[in-house]
């Protein structure tokens, strides 16, 4: 038996938002920042994420991300065409998830070790991510006895 996390699932309901930085220029140095959509969007997420993860402590370990994205089919699309291939790209739908939900669902995004990745017609724009620990493929995974003496260690 399995002392992994339960999986949680998120929902976030609404239009799909890419990934959109813009250059800042300070001085002498040049920044990338979040335009307004993006940071709306990012703070609807970690709401839901936040309303998600209720009783589930940060993931913390490797994980395997399940994301689809759901759009309305737009009346461009030829009827037989079931796929959204037309932009935004999985890449940058991706990018902006993983940003909002860093600190919130896992410790950081690099912690995500496999995804599945999809965007889908649906009848409600959203998107629905599943976040689940991957079982060891060798055991890597502490004892509990030596895991409870390393947070204690962590702790001081």
């Amino acid at each position: 038996m399995s002392d992994a996390p339960a999986p949680v699932t998120i929902i976030i309901p609404g239009r799909l938002q890419p990934e959109v930085k813009r250059q800042v220029r300070i001085g002498t140095w040049t920044r990338r920042i979040d335009k307004p959509e993006a940071q709306n969007w990012k703070q609807k997420a970690a709401v839901f994420a936040a309303a998600a993860m209720q009783g589930h402590a940060l993931f913390d370990e490797p994980l395997r991300l399940t994301v689809r994205w759901y759009r309305l089919k737009p009346s461009g699309y030829n009827r037989a065409e079931n796929w959204p291939w037309k932009r935004p790209d999985l890449a940058n739908l991706l990018k902006i998830l993983e940003d909002a939900l860093t600190g919130i669902v896992w410790r950081d995004d690099s912690l995500i070790c496999k995804e599945e990745l999809s965007k889908r017609f649906g009848d409600s724009e959203r998107v629905e991510v599943t976040v689940e620990v991957l079982e060891p493929e060798w055991p890597y995974r502490k004892p509990p006895k030596l895991r409870e003496a390393a947070e204690r260690a962590e702790g001081r």
